[in-house]
């Protein structure tokens, strides 16, 4: 099993950490910039969506957005 979590550490939402698991290879924990998370966000979602590709594409363009937890 693999999983990536970021989680905000600061309160501007500039700041993540990144927190990833892989059975295989073990625990890696670093900090990355907003930046990077939208990157790889999107690029993740991004290939998801070609697995499904019966469905009809979505016109808007992917966003990422920073939000204080009560918000969700």
């Amino acid at each position: 099993m693999k999983r990536t979590q970021f989680i905000g550490v600061d309160d501007a939402g500039q700041r993540f950490q990144k927190r990833y698991f892989d059975d295989r290879l073990g625990r890696d924990e670093t900090i990355v910039s907003r930046g990077t998370v939208r990157d790889e966000l999107v690029s993740r979602l991004s290939r998801l969506s070609l697995d499904r590709i019966d469905e009809t594409p979505n016109a808007e363009p992917d966003t990422f957005r920073v939000m204080p937890i009560h918000q969700f």
